[in-house]
C-alpha cells in the first residue's frame, strides 16, 4: 500500500475504535517521505521490515518539446499549481499572489491544474480569481489524464506550490 497522507489526513480518513484494514494486512507500506513514515509508525505501531521508501519521480521524456506542445500563451514566465483546489492545497494563496503579481506583471500567467472538492469551493475560487475588470488572473484548467501530465507541467516555467499541507 502506498501512503502519502500526513497524521492529520490518515486520522480523518481512517477507520474509528481500530486499525484500517488496508494497513493491518499489507505485507509492505511504501511512504514518499520520512515524515509520512514517523507518522504511520506512530499512528500504527508498523516494524520498520513492514516500511519502505517511494519518493516521487516523474519521469522525463526527451523526445517531448513544448515546440508541439502548448497550452499556455505566449508570455515571458508561467506558473502552474496542482491539485484538487481546495484550502488544503492553498488554492486560494495561490491566486492572492497571481492578483499580487500581476498588478505589476500583467504579462505573466497562472494556471491551475486540477479539479474541484465541490461545487461551492469552484464558485469561491473562481469569484476570487476575478480581476477588477471580471477577468481571472487564474486560468483553471480542471483534471488532466495522468499519461498527459508530464506534456502539460512542461508548458510552464515553474510550480508554485502554496500547500498548507503537502507530505
Amino acid at each position: 500500500v502506498y501512503v502519502h497522507e500526513l497524521k492529520q489526513v490518515m486520522s480523518r480518513y481512517i477507520l474509528k475504535g481500530g486499525e484500517d484494514p488496508s494497513v493491518k494486512y499489507s505485507r509492505c507500506l511504501l511512504y514518499p517521505c520520512l515524515r509520512v513514515r514517523n507518522d504511520l509508525k506512530s499512528l500504527y505501531s508498523i516494524s520498520d521490515d513492514r516500511l519502505k521508501p517511494l519518493n516521487y519521480f516523474f519521469p522525463y521524456d526527451y523526445n517531448l518539446s513544448s515546440s508541439n506542445i502548448s497550452l499556455k500563451g505566449n508570455y515571458p514566465l508561467s506558473f502552474c499549481g496542482v491539485g484538487t483546489a481546495s484550502q488544503r492545497k492553498g488554492t486560494d494563496l495561490f491566486i492572492q499572489i497571481a492578483h499580487i503579481v500581476k498588478r505589476q506583471y500583467p504579462e505573466i500567467t497562472f494556471t491551475w491544474i486540477g479539479g474541484f472538492e465541490n461545487i461551492s469551493d469552484e464558485m469561491l475560487y473562481r469569484k476570487m480569481a476575478e480581476d477588477s475588470k471580471g477577468g481571472p488572473v487564474v486560468n483553471f484548467i480542471g483534471k488532466i489524464l495522468p499519461d498527459l501530465a508530464q506534456k502539460v507541467y512542461m508548458d510552464y516555467d515553474a510550480l508554485l506550490l502554496t500547500s498548507r499541507e503537502d507530505p
